[in-house]
């Protein structure tokens, strides 16, 4: 007998399933996964069935409109993932299943046609895990492709995991060369009838190989084998929009529920995949070599000539010797522009984003003067905006104001720049000055020479993964260096420069995990920032004040809750901002605590909240 009633979620923060009475013409032709339409308060709305029962609670139900689909759009699997990826990242069952799908079908409520196969084939196998680390890709690219041919030779499917969608087209063309299967690519950056199109290619298993982004791990890949992530260490692979979801930690869940393998590749890799991998000795596969590559540490207090000099004595030396010998040398330096800091000589006036609550940073070749968050840009000004005075003190180093003076030290020397909005690499200057977009370019070039001018700034970031991510700037840096490398800091007895500088790659993580251990981060606890946000400071301060009051009443043991404070950036796109920090062992006690305080408060209609598990 067909079952009457359907539960329904919707792509609201609703923590809950509605039922809806099925009524014919539909009657038998609803399953679990299709998308339907459902009467939802006073509109119709897009829902997706995850469940079908006899009874209801509820003695009057309405009834389904529409049903969309004349298959499920999502997997049993992939609905188990769902929920599991509700529950963990704090957001409602139809968010997570909407996270899911492409954009056309989470828009459009016309059907969509797709026949797939008559039954899901379950693998039989159980997940596996490994850690490969400690050197760069195209060395590690024939295990890899060895484990993908393996997979795809039992008829079984593949994910690839890429950070950026730069990465793709190498990624595809390394596959295709080894393996004659079909390779698709599912990315965000897809126009969304192509990025459709190739989703239900994989949905009716006409490919076995799909290649994406973060998003991409959400594939209806048929009978999934393997997935592998590349450069696992990324930080693209966090979302930057709610739900926050990490793509590294949905591989994790998915790996269990499917029972496949995961790969995991970094020549650095995240503090918290070295330690998961690290537990289990035979998951980590660790491949740094030592080097006899000369790494000088400069305490650029003792050896800098002048104070606004960018270049210390022995850099200088340095510069010249690799320039009389015809080599290539690299300076890094990682902040765009001319100078980050406008003043008034008068009346102190600092210049700053109108939107925002950061200093604007002056661009020299464009002379304008720009926000690095909301991309506002204007002129630079001639005079003060505050007082009118007639001079504007711009201060802070950037990469431009380097280009500057090694131009004007070395006038002989081809002196080029490169960050992120180069569109051409230059390949012919002796002297590149960058930031570390220089490390994301795909045919990696090599240098005599290579200097991080200015390293103290990313050691000093207000994020516990300040130490691991400039360990990893300066390995990915040291990598790319033939002969010489020279760090300019003030924080010469630093571990993660003092472990570089000894080629101790292991060394780092011990320090750093003892470090995190006792400061109570991850991989050790589980931090969730609430994040409350409005257009007037007072209602958002307000909002976090009560929410925070909520989470007190609780009384949660083993959860450490930390007062209101405004956010790192407290004026973001003219929003002001106040963060809670919650740490806890278990991050489900931490989702349960936010869960209830949702459901106890009034929300102001001014406030948005947004919930970030391990931010």
């Amino acid at each position: 007998m067909n079952k009457q009633i359907a539960q329904v979620v919707v792509g609201l923060p609703v923590d809950r399933s509605f039922d809806y009475k099925i009524d014919s013409p539909f009657l038998g032709n609803v399953s679990v996964g299709q998308r339907v339409i459902v009467p939802f308060q006073a509109k119709k709305m897009m829902g997706f069935v995850v469940g079908l029962k006899d009874t209801s609670p509820f003695a009057k139900l309405k009834s389904i409109i529409n049903v969309l689909d004349a298959e499920p759009v999502i997997s049993s699997t992939l609905l188990e993932l769902a929920e599991e990826f509700s529950k963990y990242y704090c957001c409602s069952f139809g968010e997570a299943v909407e996270t899911f799908l492409p954009r056309n079908l989470k828009k459009t409520k016309k059907p969509v046609e797709i026949s797939v196969l008559e039954k899901e084939m379950v693998n039989a196998g159980k997940s596996s895990f490994l850690l490969i680390c400690g050197q760069p890709l195209d060395k590690s690219w024939q295990k890899i492709l060895n484990e993908v041919k393996n997979t795809v030779d039992k008829n079984q499917g593949v994910i690839i995991l890429v950070p950026e969608n730069s990465r793709i087209k190498s990624v595809v063309s390394q596959i295709k060369a080894h393996v004659k299967n079909e390779v698709v690519v599912l990315d965000k950056k897809l126009k969304g009838t192509d990025e459709l199109k190739s989703w239900i290619r994989l949905k009716k298993a006409e490919a076995s190989i799909v290649v994406g982004t973060r998003s991409c791990i959400f594939a209806p890949i048929y009978n999934l084998g393997l997935i592998v992530i590349l450069e696992e260490d990324n930080f693209s692979y966090k979302q930057d929009q709610s739900p926050f979801y990490h793509a590294r930690d949905v591989a994790l869940m998915r790996s269990k529920i499917e029972k496949c393998s995961l790969i995991a590749f970094a020549e650095v890799p995240s503090v918290e995949m070295f330690f998961l991998a690290e537990s289990k000795k035979e998951d980590l596969l660790n491949l740094y070599p030592k080097t006899n590559l000369s790494v000088q540490v400069v305490d650029i207090s003792n050896y800098r000539p002048k104070k606004n000099s960018l270049v210390s004595i022995p850099l200088y030396y340095a510069i010249e010797k690799t320039l009389n010998e015809r080599g290539k040398i690299l300076l890094l330096m990682n902040k765009k522009g001319f100078s980050s800091y406008g003043v008034c000589a008068k009346c102190q006036h600092v210049l700053k984003c109108p939107r925002c609550d950061v200093h604007l940073t002056y661009l020299f070749h464009s002379k304008q003067v720009v926000c690095r968050h909301c991309h506002y840009s204007a002129n630079r000004p001639e005079i003060c905006p505050s007082c009118n005075s007639g001079y504007v003190n711009f201060s802070g180093q950037g990469i431009e104001k380097l280009e500057s003076e090694v131009a004007r030290i070395f006038p002989m020397a081809r002196v080029s720049c490169y960050d992120s909005d180069t569109k051409k690499f230059n390949r012919n200057s002796n002297v590149l000055v960058a930031t570390q977009a220089v490390l994301n370019l795909e045919a990696k070039p090599s240098f005599d020479l290579t200097a991080v001018v200015q390293i103290d700034s990313e050691l000093n970031r207000l994020d516990y993964r300040a130490a691991h991510k400039t360990f990893s700037l300066l390995l990915h840096l040291k990598n790319l260096t033939k002969k010489q490398m020279i760090i300019q800091t003030r924080l010469s007895d630093n571990y993660c420069i003092q472990r570089l500088a000894k080629d101790d790659f292991l060394g780092f993580y011990e320090d750093e995990l003892e470090l995190r251990k006792e400061i109570e981060c991850p991989p050790f606890v589980h931090m969730a920032e609430v994040l409350v946000r409005s257009l007037k400071q007072e209602d958002a301060l307000a909002q976090a004040d009560c929410l925070y009051q909520s989470f007190l009443d609780q009384n949660i043991k083993d959860i450490e809750i930390l007062e209101p404070q405004p956010h790192m950036i407290a004026r973001l796109r003219d929003q002001y901002r106040f963060a809670i920090l919650i740490k806890g062992k278990n991050v489900e006690k931490i989702v349960k605590v936010i869960r209830q305080s949702f459901k106890d408060i009034k929300r102001k209609s001014s406030t948005i909240i947004t919930v970030n598990i391990d931010p």
